[in-house]
């Protein structure tokens, strides 16, 4: 991954999730993998993963892998 590229994630999932800006680029850095191109096998690593640092409402999942294609 590239610094620049995580930090773009980073900014957008702070912006989705409301959350400050080193708990977003965490997120950013330990869910990158299942997150950057989500499949059926995927999406749900992804969603733990992100919901295992902040709490996502019923649409929150779906903003926060849209900011994963800044990766």
């Amino acid at each position: 991954m590239q610094p620049q590229s995580v930090g773009k994630v980073a900014g957008c999932l702070g912006a989705v999730l409301g959350v400050g800006g080193t708990v977003a680029y965490i997120i950013a850095v330990a869910c990158g993998g299942s997150c950057a191109a989500p499949t059926p096998v995927t999406a749900p690593i992804c969603a733990a993963c992100i919901g295992a640092y902040a709490v996502l409402g019923a649409g929150g999942i779906a903003g926060v892998v849209a900011c994963f294609n800044y990766l």
